[in-house]
């Protein structure tokens, strides 16, 4: 939540905040009153209860944080365990999910998924383990209503651990059988409960681990970063938009603010060449 910022940039921004909510209100008192001390003493007052608000605002978004994270991180975890699970495990999966959404119970299988039975309504119930990044298609969706046919069932449920895509819709109208297509999100919300999760323990350990990864991966991508941005070869790219941009300020009369974008380019050149000795040496 804290975007991998440091210890001291959070210091900074905690003296900073109060620093400034300090002296704006030591200037908005001190027109109102005519005492300095309480001008002093409400600005004081009101930077404490500033202090409180944003404590309390910070707990609940690091609440809502930590909540939102957890959810996200379960559901991960949850598709990976469906999608190497064995096929003995699916089908025992797939028979407590279907029993458990709408009361069908198992009366066949094949190797297409099982066949589940309600009201001498037998439909074929199946999941089909995909990676979240890639898609369910058309063919795919092809592929079960001709499983479907060789089961002689009147419809088809097929699950999927990938996102179904827009151009599966209008091609299910065309089929002769009813076919049901669930994505993650829904095969998610239909299989809460299910005590499929590992124990509470497990669960925060695996958490941490995962946060640990992702802090490791986003404190690399910004090491990479910072060496693209101080390149040695960058030096003189550097150097000469410092000279255009300090050039065109003194052609229009503004110098001072050219001046400190110029020297912010002079700076990046002069760390550039100084990274590009040291790894020469």
């Amino acid at each position: 939540m804290s975007q991998q910022r440091s210890k001291a940039a959070h210091v900074f921004d905690f003296i900073g905040l109060r620093l400034l909510s300090l002296l704006g209100l030591f200037l908005v008192f001190r027109m109102l009153l005519p005492q300095i001390w309480g001008a002093i003493f409400l600005a004081v007052l009101g930077t404490a209860m500033l202090s409180l608000a944003v404590f309390m605002v910070h707990n609940t978004r690091l609440e809502r944080f930590i909540e939102r994270t957890r959810s996200e991180f379960t559901q991960k975890l949850l598709l990976e365990r469906l999608m190497v699970m064995s096929r003995k495990d699916l089908r025992a999966w797939c028979a407590r999910l279907a029993w458990r959404t709408g009361g069908y119970r198992v009366v066949g299988a094949t190797e297409d998924g099982l066949i589940v039975e309600r009201f001498r309504e037998r439909i074929l119930f199946t999941l089909l383990q995909r990676h979240p990044q890639s898609r369910l298609t058309p063919q795919d969706v092809l592929e079960f209503y001709h499983a479907v046919v060789r089961a002689q069932v009147s419809a088809g449920v097929l699950l999927s651990t990938a996102p179904v895509s827009e151009d599966c819709k209008p091609f299910l109208a065309r089929l002769e059988r009813d076919i049901t297509l669930c994505g993650p999100e829904r095969v998610l919300r239909l299989s809460s409960g299910m005590d499929f999760m590992p124990d509470e323990d497990t669960l925060n350990s695996e958490l941490i681990l995962e946060l640990k990864a992702r802090h490791a991966a986003n404190k690399e991508k910004f090491q990479n970063f910072r060496k693209q941005i101080l390149l040695p070869a960058k030096a003189r790219r550097y150097g000469l938009c410092g000279l255009i941009i300090l050039l065109g300020g003194i052609l229009i009369g503004q110098t001072l603010y050219y001046a400190v974008f110029a020297s912010a380019c002079f700076g990046l050149a002069l760390l550039s060449l100084i990274r590009g000795r040291r790894e020469s040496a």
